[in-house]
């Protein structure tokens, strides 16, 4: 069961992307971690 959203109208785009990322085969996945500690660590 899926929780609902905080608010109504359409997720965050992050959001979605998260969704998507999770769909991923498991090395896709951790290639998009693997960028995102990048950026994250660049902030």
């Amino acid at each position: 069961m899926k929780a609902a959203p905080a608010k109504r109208g359409r997720s965050p785009k992050w959001q979605q992307q998260m969704e998507a990322i999770a769909q991923l085969p498991k090395a896709k996945q951790r290639f998009v971690s693997e960028m995102l500690e990048t950026v994250l660590a660049k902030g």
